[in-house]
């Protein structure tokens, strides 16, 4: 099942039939009820991070159980070549290696590294060459 070629209304329709209440589907993606409704009524208004969340939950409900069958084998999927330009798919992808890379190699805490990213700016408890390594790890990691 490719669930990327559901559109986004079709899966929080498949999603609300699993969670039955939309006030538990909307808990379920950080959101208000009213949202959900705004949502349904003007898909083009889901920002790329509740598309990301959207996908996130449908394959957390859909995808992982059909995955989980012992001794089942799958064809390898290349990832499209616009990944790279799929802001809603590889930043927050990138974001979490980086963030991996350099916390095995600095020990650096999550609140620091968003900080650094996010305001490229020297946290207090932190020395210039460990935020310059912190920086450089998410910023090269694209090239």
């Amino acid at each position: 099942m490719k669930y990327n070629a559901i559109n986004l209304p079709d899966k929080l329709d498949q999603l609300q039939a699993r969670f039955l209440y939309s006030t538990k589907l909307a808990e379920a993606l950080g959101i208000s009820r009213r949202t959900l409704l705004n949502w349904r009524q003007k898909p083009e208004s889901i920002s790329a991070k509740y598309r990301l969340d959207i996908d996130v939950l449908y394959c957390r409900h859909f995808l992982i159980p059909e995955w989980d069958v012992p001794q089942q084998t799958f064809a390898a999927v290349l990832l499209p070549d616009a990944m790279p330009h799929n802001e809603a798919l590889f930043l927050p992808f990138l974001r979490r290696l980086s963030y991996g890379t350099i916390e095995m190699e600095t020990d650096m805490a999550k609140a620091d590294f968003d900080n650094i990213i996010d305001g490229k700016k020297l946290p207090k408890n932190m020395d210039r060459q460990t935020f310059h390594e912190g920086f450089n790890a998410y910023s090269f990691s694209d090239k």
